[in-house]
């Protein structure tokens, strides 16, 4: 075991939450995990009964008729049992994929969702190689948490604008990142001049982001989508992760939906004794949601300022179920 290991638990382990849960469902009926790679699918599969599971990383496939889809997502720190802000900074750089937690990560530049990526498109018309995936990759992960520009992205990897298009598209398919898309305008109550358009991408390794703080991010953003997806896949619950930003250029990470209606706001930030003055303004216009701001540098325990809750990442994320 690494000695930079970030989790309380002792011996390796996949999704011990989902399997209860699952096994419920697997009585009931047959079950497609879709997901990223590496997230331990097969495993459950294996422990659910392969007749009973099925499994795809593809988040447009044909589902099997009569499954029920379940999303699998990477290790979350409630999962792991993580306790300290240390064990929160070890897995931002190592990510939350099973094969990253528990052993050393593999000494290779070329990541496992770029590798697939350059497999899907080789036997096609307008393939990429190695070094125009790389460009592109690192375009991806130097605009972690920022609306996607095909533009920008396009120039990095050396080719036109549709097929940098083409090949984001592929990425999302594959669950190598996800989209989030802009909180629209409310047709009643509070108003503001919603953005319609620019969507935001995350990886679903959070470790390929380029800064600590994109990182963090992406770490939140994951956890958020896991709640959510999990919510809607295991309870039926009507959640949805989009984010803020408005004409006037104030914007927000996160914002959950439940029934349509803003329920949480989450801003990651790295101010830790000041408000985050467009998460303030987001939450005079919602009162009924909870308003977080989360630093590494703010304390365990809430501190609450102009109707924010500022805390550390770690209490927020272990209390999300």
């Amino acid at each position: 075991m690494p000695p930079e290991h970030p989790t309380a638990h002792h011996r390796p382990h996949i999704k011990r939450a989902l399997r209860d849960p699952l096994a419920t469902l697997v009585a009931q009926s047959t079950i497609e995990l879709q997901g990223p790679r590496g997230v331990g699918k097969r495993t459950l599969a294996r422990q659910l009964g392969a007749g009973a599971v099925t499994t795809t990383h593809r988040r447009h496939a044909p589902p099997t008729p009569g499954a029920r889809r379940v999303r699998v997502h990477p290790l979350t720190v409630r999962e792991l049992g993580l306790t300290t802000p240390h064990h929160l900074t070890t897995l931002l750089k190592r990510g939350g994929l099973p094969a990253q937690v528990w052993a050393d990560p593999a000494p290779d530049a070329l990541p496992d969702a770029l590798k697939w990526l350059l497999k899907d498109l080789s036997g096609l018309s307008g393939a990429m190689d190695e070094k125009t995936g790389a460009g592109l990759w690192a375009s991806l992960m130097g605009s972690v948490g920022r609306p996607l520009s095909v533009r920008a992205i396009a120039g990095a990897a050396g080719v036109n604008e549709r097929r940098a298009l083409a090949w984001t598209d592929t990425l999302h398919a594959q669950h190598a990142v996800f989209r989030l898309a802009p909180l629209p305008s409310p047709t009643a109550g509070a108003t503001f001049r919603a953005l319609k358009k620019g969507q935001k991408h995350y990886p679903y390794d959070w470790s390929q982001a380029r800064t600590r703080h994109a990182q963090l991010e992406a770490l939140v953003a994951n956890h958020l989508l896991q709640w959510v997806e999990s919510s809607a896949d295991l309870a039926n619950e009507d959640k949805r992760l989009v984010y803020f930003r408005d004409c006037d250029q104030r914007e927000v990470d996160f914002v959950i939906l439940d029934n349509n209606r803003p329920a949480l706001l989450v801003q990651v930030d790295p101010v830790a004794d000041t408000a985050n003055r467009h998460l303030a303004y987001l939450a005079r216009k919602f009162p009924q949601a909870q308003a977080w701001q989360l630093s590494l540098d703010a304390p365990m325990a809430p501190v609450q300022l102009k109707g924010v809750s500022i805390a550390h990442p770690l209490g927020f994320l272990m209390g999300l179920c």
